[in-house]
């Protein structure tokens, strides 16, 4: 039994010295140190110059814009009727507007067309709209702000109130149904002649 002890001692003796050898000769003084690591020092980029201006594109047209038309000149009458004194102005007549009876559907018009209750057609009073048959208007309803284009195709009596009678169906585009008359102001879109 001694003699197992003493192995079992021998034994851990050595391996002990083993590490210690191992451990001596890894840190010995004639060994040099394992180098640290070391960082890639990388110089500084110069500043990237500002990009040079760039000249704005040469436009085609140079020419300043036209300043909006002035509004049209208006001229009243004791008639409530306006007419437009300019030659240079289009033309626009200011009164009332009413609109064709029921039993005048299928008669003769001025203009030896029948008149349809379903187109938009129109009479004008000649001594206060002076316009050739078959020009087109627009009838603008002041207290609806709603418009109609029709064509004129019939007159009316130089007697009556109203400068204008409407179809049925034109009378119903701007609320004339509803009013029974009504102010409106007359453009002319169009003349046969081409005026």
């Amino acid at each position: 039994m001694k003699q197992s002890t003493s192995q079992t001692s021998l034994c851990a003796l050595a391996v002990v010295f083993l590490l210690l050898f191992t451990a001596c000769k890894n840190q010995g003084p004639g060994l040099p140190a394992p180098p640290a690591p070391t960082a890639e020092v990388v110089p500084p980029k110069p500043p990237t110059p500002p990009a040079p201006p760039v000249a704005p594109e040469p436009k085609e047209n140079t020419t300043p814009p036209k300043p909006p038309a002035p509004p049209t000149p208006v001229e009243e009458t004791n008639n409530k009727e306006t007419e437009i004194s300019s030659p240079a102005a289009e033309k626009t007549f200011k009164g009332q507007a009413t609109y064709y009876a029921d039993s005048l559907h299928g008669k003769k018009t001025k203009t030896e067309e029948i008149y349809d209750k379903n187109k938009y057609t129109c009479a004008i009073r000649q001594n206060a709209i002076s316009i050739p048959m078959g020009s087109v208007v627009e009838v603008y309803s002041v207290k609806r702000k709603k418009k109609v284009q029709v064509t004129v195709n019939d007159i009316m009596s130089n007697k009556a109130k109203a400068i204008i009678d409407l179809s049925r169906i034109a009378a119903n585009d701007i609320d004339l149904l509803i009013d029974g008359r009504t102010d409106v102001i007359v453009r002319v879109i169009s003349e046969p002649d081409g005026k």
